[in-house]
């Protein structure tokens, strides 16, 4: 153990006599070798994670290209996030259950990129939450 010219030898002696907080008994990072079977199963289940993933976003670029319907709603949503750039309003993020969970992580990122938003849980809202919502931020949505 190396210690600086500061410390004197008594801090010395009591630093490596003092035990640890916590004990590991594996080491933080193990090595890994080339032919190490666990680090060859991380490594297959990643490229079938990335498989799995670059599949499903063909799938979703194809509905993009081929769905009228999804092709509406994208450019709905494209439209109603300008619009809320270019005025007062907030986007308002909605969702119940999963898709609650994804509402709230596009909150974070749209905050992130500077544009107002916020999540309204569907159905906290009809208990009182719908006070967030301000007649501006439903200007774009007559129907609301």
């Amino acid at each position: 153990m190396t210690i600086s010219p500061a410390i004197s030898a008594l801090d010395e002696a009591t630093i490596q006599q003092r035990p640890c907080k916590r004990r590991r008994s594996l080491p933080v990072t193990p090595p890994v070798t080339a032919d190490d079977p666990e680090a060859t199963a991380l490594l297959e289940r990643a490229v079938h994670v990335l498989t799995t993933e670059a599949t499903a976003l063909s799938f979703v670029s194809r509905l993009y290209q081929t769905d009228p319907t999804a092709r509406a709603g994208f450019l709905s949503a494209v439209d109603a996030i300008v619009a809320s750039c270019g005025t007062r309003s907030k986007l308002i993020i909605c969702g119940v259950g999963k898709s609650a969970y994804v509402g709230m992580k596009i909150v974070a990122t749209m905050k992130s990129l500077g544009i107002s938003c916020s999540f309204l849980h569907a159905g906290e809202a009809l208990h009182g939450d719908l006070g967030d919502v301000k007649t501006v931020d439903c200007s774009r949505f007559p129907s609301l």
